[in-house]
């Protein structure tokens, strides 16, 4: 059910990125990625992670300067990601989104 819930949501947030790059950048300054990270920390199921992981690109795929500082803040992003990308070594489509958010 939180499962459900989660696609859910990160199914708006891909449309409402989509949609304008604006919206986008308003998530980022809603620290969007501490919910992501929390979303990918707690819930393991790979379409879950694979589904966040496109949405992390989506929303990072900016120019560095913009998109950095918040990355460095939300630390340990990166390694829950790796962390996320070891658990599944055989799902292919959860290793290819996290290789191409890398």
């Amino acid at each position: 059910e939180d499962e459900d819930v989660a696609l859910s949501s990160l199914g708006a947030m891909e449309r409402f990125t989509l949609y304008r790059s604006e919206h986008g950048a308003t998530l980022l300054q809603s620290e969007v990625l501490q919910v992501l990270h929390r979303i990918i920390g707690h819930n393991r199921a790979p379409e879950l992670v694979t589904e966040t992981f496109t949405l992390l690109f989506r929303l990072c795929d900016v120019p560095g300067s913009t998109v950095v500082p918040l990355i460095a803040k939300e630390s340990g992003l990166v390694r829950t990601v790796v962390e996320s990308m070891s658990q599944a070594p055989l799902n292919m489509r959860l290793q290819l989104s996290g290789l191409r958010l890398l």
